[in-house]
């Protein structure tokens, strides 16, 4: 008998995607040209005028000019700390239902499942980075994460690298943070998905936040918790703080450019900038993709899309079964109870909400080649 295409055993695809994303030769391509680009701008920076930039190049630079130049290069070489806060849509429901020792038993369990699936993703994650040499995102970063109550705090805690003095590739390993806690979301989100028809809102910061099991402290998190109740519907909000900091907003985009084409990683909306991640999860499985192109020149690649494009189509599918079913209910609802007003408003809030999201499933299906699960 043919297995369902929901049987795919443990999630490895978006993995395979996240590991391959650091390790292959695009980003190694990518540092390569930074490179370039720094000696280009080192050069412009110390030119006295637009003639003399253009007569320094190719020289040797002098060793006052190293010094000049050198000096900002160690001054931190720490990355970007990222900490996000997430608010899990609909866990209000699953804990209002439970009324037995049984039903608490597997609220508990699924809850546990949650922090693990980041433990184990970390775990499995690491040792593809250690075999990296262009990137190994654990000599750059620790990993903390804690489940309080509905909501989930994960922080990714930048280690000193005493041997990197090249501020760009500092910059960008933190960019490169970012899109990566971005996919270690979309896989937690797929998993609550699927299993409990749970969404995300969240909102995330780059300022200092600690965790030690479950107690989280620092202005990160009080950061994050704020642009999460700036956040409309079930999207995650950047904080002012990551806002403000210009450079890492362009190198952000840039990075996202280079492995995924000309698309908005972070898009502005009513004075919010929010992080697309649901074009982020299609996006490592559309053929247009430059990183994607690329990957499926090897074997290996070939299967990591693959794999990830399977996991999407799960993904897609139980987020169209979700919004159908939420609209037609709450439509149902707003029709019986119409004569109260206070009710009316209420449902009317709600599909407001579902309406939105089947907009924004539309719209990301449509452009990443995904039309068959449009809703």
């Amino acid at each position: 008998m043919k297995k369902s295409r929901r049987n795919f055993g443990p999630r490895k695809s978006v993995v395979d995607v996240e590991i391959w994303f650091a390790q292959k030769t695009e980003l190694s391509w990518f540092l390569r040209s930074n490179a370039k680009i720094q000696r280009f701008l080192i050069y412009r920076k110390a030119a006295l005028s637009e003639a003399d930039f253009f007569n320094k190049i190719g020289q040797k630079p002098t060793l006052e000019f190293f010094t000049l130049t050198l000096r900002s290069d160690f001054e931190s070489m720490k990355a970007v700390q990222w900490t996000v806060f997430i608010d899990m849509l609909g866990f209000k429901k699953l804990n209002s239902s439970v009324t037995t020792d049984d039903q608490a038993q597997d609220l508990i369990k699924f809850m546990t499942s949650n922090r693990d699936e980041l433990v184990q993703l970390e775990a499995r994650v690491e040792q593809g980075y250690k075999k990296d040499t262009v990137f190994n995102f654990y000599e750059w970063y620790e990993v903390k994460s804690a489940f309080i109550s509905d909501s989930i705090v994960v922080t990714f805690k930048p280690k000193d690298v005493a041997r990197e003095k090249n501020a760009d590739k500092v910059l960008m390993h933190s960019a490169n943070a970012l899109m990566i806690i971005a996919m270690r979301l979309g896989a937690l989100m797929h998993k609550c998905l699927v299993e409990k028809e749970i969404t995300f809102r969240g909102g995330i910061s780059t300022e200092y936040c600690d965790i030690s099991e479950n107690f989280a402290v620092g202005a990160g998190l009080s950061s994050a918790a704020e642009a999460e109740g700036r956040a409309t519907h079930a999207r995650l909000a950047l904080a002012e703080d990551v806002v403000r900091n210009a450079k890492l907003v362009k190198q952000i985009r840039a990075l996202f450019k280079l492995m995924y084409g000309d698309s908005e990683f972070l898009v502005k909306e009513a004075g919010v900038t929010y992080v697309n991640t649901l074009d982020l999860m299609l996006a490592a499985a559309d053929m247009r993709s430059p990183s994607v192109a690329r990957a499926i020149s090897t074997q290996a690649g070939r299967h990591a899309v693959i794999g990830a494009r399977e996991q999407i189509e799960v993904f897609l599918e139980a987020q169209r079964a979700l919004v159908i079913k939420s609209i037609r209910k709450m439509y149902a609802a707003y029709r019986k109870d119409y004569a109260d007003a206070d009710r009316r408003k209420s449902y009317r809030r709600v599909l407001q909400k579902y309406f939105w999201l089947r907009r924004y499933h539309n719209a990301a299906a449509k452009k990443r080649q995904f039309q068959a699960f449009k809703i």
